[in-house]
């Protein structure tokens, strides 16, 4: 996406020009019912220096995450196309402790 701001950038310019699609392996574009978790960790963490600002993006229906999300979708209409992102995720739920852990 910086690449296709960058439109007088000749390098970044090119990175946009020959872009062909792209390949998501389980990102969780819609968010993650496990940021909790994550932020949790941060918790206990803390004093070594964890910070949980990235898992912002993460939190379902995150302003951050619906931002990049349209942001992302303009320039793929620029850039590649639709048909050429393939995204890739586990069909298959995980259990910890007896518990099912539902991602999506």
């Amino acid at each position: 996406m910086k690449a296709n701001a960058a439109s007088d950038d000749e390098l970044l310019q090119n990175v946009v020009d020959n872009t062909k699609g792209f390949v998501f392996l389980g990102v969780p574009h819609k968010g993650s019912k496990l940021t909790f978790l994550g932020e949790l960790l941060v918790v206990f963490d803390h004093w070594k220096g964890s910070r949980a600002n990235l898992l912002e993006a993460l939190r379902p229906k995150s302003p951050i995450n619906e931002v990049l999300h349209d942001h992302f979708m303009g320039v793929l209409g620029r850039c590649c196309g639709v048909n050429n992102v393939v995204c890739v995720f586990e069909s298959v739920y995980e259990s910890f402790l007896g518990f099912t852990i539902q991602v999506g």
